[in-house]
C-alpha cells in the first residue's frame, strides 16, 4: 500500500516517462502531462500525490485521478482500515480472555477481516484489469505490474 511499485516501467524501455507508481507515491524520469503541449515543464523524481509544494503538479494530480484510481485508493485504504481494526479486536481477545464481550469482539473481528479481504481483493482486481489500459500513462506497452502489485 505504502510502496511505489504497484506499477513499473521497463527498465531497459527507451523514452518511457514513468519511473514507478504507487497508490500514493509516483516516481517520473521525465513526465510532461499532456496539458503542457510544448513540453515546458517536466517531473522527474518521487514525488507524494498530495504535493502541494511542487508548481504545477496539481495538474499531474488531476491525471492519475482517473475514477478507477481513485476506488482503488478508497478500497485499500478501508482494507487497511479494517485489518487494523481486525488486528485491534484479535489482541482483545488475546489480552481479555474469558470476559463477557468476548462473542461481540470476535464477531466484529470477523466482520471486519471479511470486508477488508474483500475491499482488498477488489482494489487488486480493479488495478490489474485497469492499470495497463491505453491512454492513462504513457507507454503502457513499457509498463508492468511490479512486485508491490503483487503482495
Amino acid at each position: 500500500m505504502f510502496t511505489r511499485s504497484w506499477l513499473a516501467a521497463e527498465s531497459k524501455a527507451y523514452g518511457t516517462s514513468l519511473d514507478k507508481l504507487g497508490l500514493w507515491w509516483q516516481c517520473f524520469r521525465s513526465f510532461s502531462v499532456p496539458k503542457d503541449i510544448h513540453g515546458e515543464r517536466l517531473f522527474v523524481g518521487c514525488r507524494w500525490i498530495f504535493d502541494r509544494f511542487t508548481t504545477g503538479y496539481e495538474d499531474v494530480r488531476e491525471l492519475l485521478a482517473t475514477p478507477f484510481f481513485v476506488v482503488v485508493q478508497v478500497f485499500y485504504t478501508l482494507c487497511f482500515v479494517l485489518s487494523l481494526v481486525g488486528g485491534a479486536m484479535s489482541m482483545i481477545l488475546i489480552l481479555c480472555p474469558g470476559e463477557s464481550f468476548e462473542k461481540k469482539v470476535l464477531k466484529t473481528a470477523y466482520i471486519a477481516g471479511a470486508i477488508a479481504f474483500f475491499t482488498g481483493f477488489l482494489a487488486v482486481v480493479i488495478f490489474g484489469a485497469m492499470a495497463p489500459m491505453e491512454g492513462w500513462m504513457p507507454h503502457p506497452d513499457h509498463n508492468n505490474l511490479s512486485w508491490s502489485y503483487a503482495l
